[in-house]
């Protein structure tokens, strides 16, 4: 296994399945799309932001560590056992949700 792991496999997935969930919804669920709401949107934007910033910095130590033969016991891995899912799981994908602009 390389050292990016089974991450780049798990995000391309979720993505994939969120743009048909979205793709559904819109298209054959039309009456249970909500109308627009800039907060909601910004909100969801900042969550977002906020998974792709952990996503990235668990990453980087990934790398540093895997690069140097060595057990990450520090940073955000002290906090989440593992960083990578829980941005995904946590905040980018409900963010996603909260940060798209429905019209009904």
């Amino acid at each position: 296994m390389t050292s990016w792991g089974v991450g780049p496999k798990f995000a391309i997935i979720s993505l994939v399945l969120g743009l048909l969930l979205i793709f559904a919804n819109y298209y054959f669920f039309p009456k249970l799309l909500l109308a627009f709401n800039e907060f909601m949107f910004w909100f969801g934007t900042g969550v977002v932001a906020f998974g792709f910033y952990l996503m990235f910095l668990a990453t980087f130590q990934v790398h540093q560590a895997f690069n140097h033969g060595r057990l990450i016991t520090g940073g955000i891995y002290a906090y989440i056992r593992n960083p990578v899912y829980a941005a995904w799981i946590l905040f980018i994908v409900p963010g996603l949700f909260l940060a798209l602009e429905f019209h009904s």
